[in-house]
């Protein structure tokens, strides 16, 4: 049974730190290929289950090595189970199929990346020097226990808008702007 404790805290902190590295090598894929994310959330009282952690090893202690099932786990530090059908709820709707990880402290999710961008509002964020990053938005009443989306990673978008400007641009200009010039010349060049 400690072990059963021991790998559930073990496995959560392995697929944080493990979706890091895979997130930040990620490559952009197509918006209709099915990807897998999970998410992780708080336990109901993390002091609870911090003190009951210690007390499994604690020989003056009344739960000294005894450990819990993954369902007494799930009832006594998991995320209660109206919590997680209004997450699979709003997943659902959004195409979006779920599975309940035991101790119901994560969610496995897969889907398209199209709609896991929509259910999760992604944004792409590109950073200089750095890997980017990918940011998320819930409802409320589903964000308050999430402590991490593993795995959502949406690429750089492709801008219709630059497309759309740079042939508005050559239109009102009638020829090609020639886009090698600094910006400074550019600007004075084409009176932007």
């Amino acid at each position: 049974m400690k072990r059963r404790n021991q790998f559930i805290i073990a496995a959560l902190s392995s697929l944080l730190f493990l979706s890091i590295g895979l997130t930040s090598k990620a490559k952009a894929v197509s918006n209709t290929h099915q990807v897998v994310v999970n998410i992780a959330f708080k336990p109901t009282s993390e002091t609870n289950l911090t003190n009951y952690v210690y007390s499994t090893v604690d020989p003056n202690s009344i739960n000294y090595h005894h450990y819990l099932t993954p369902k007494q786990f799930a009832q006594k530090f998991g995320e209660p189970n109206a919590y997680l059908s209004m997450f699979k709820e709003y997943l659902h709707k959004r195409h979006i199929r779920t599975a309940v990880y035991r101790g119901n402290l994560a969610l496995k999710l897969r889907g398209t990346q199209n709609n896991m961008d929509r259910a999760f509002h992604a944004n792409y964020h590109p950073r200089k020097g750095t890997p980017s990053r990918t940011t998320y938005r819930l409802p409320a009443k589903l964000a308050k226990q999430v402590v991490a989306v593993i795995g959502l990673y949406t690429g750089k978008p492709t801008s219709k808008r630059t497309a759309h400007s740079k042939t508005a641009l050559t239109g009102a200009l009638g020829h090609k702007p020639n886009t090698a010039l600094l910006s400074d010349a550019f600007s004075k060049k084409y009176g932007l």
